[in-house]
């Protein structure tokens, strides 16, 4: 009778183990996936911020043109303005 005793605690802290090692296989499972899940959120979001990033970067360029092209046309106008004013005062 006490060999049959310890014949199913055996049984019982062996089904134990199993259930325990599955729930940690579970857990692990899920730990990765959430894991991978994190990862690819990462990925995208810096994907993301690196198109934005070169679309902040392209208007920037055509700002620094446009302002080139703005500037120019107003310089000569003022070195006209101030050869003009020269001109009037030395006469």
């Amino acid at each position: 009778e006490m060999e049959q005793g310890f014949a199913q605690a055996a049984e019982r802290d062996e089904a134990l183990r199993r259930e325990f090692q599955q729930q940690i296989e579970g857990l692990r499972r899920e730990t990765q996936q959430q894991v991978e899940g994190l990862r690819k959120e990462m990925e995208r979001g810096f994907a993301e911020v690196a198109e934005q990033g070169e679309v902040l970067r392209r208007e920037i360029v055509r700002l620094e043109r446009w302002l080139f092209a703005l500037t120019v046309p107003v310089l000569v106008g003022i070195v006209g303005i101030i050869g003009m004013l020269l001109q009037i005062m030395l006469k």
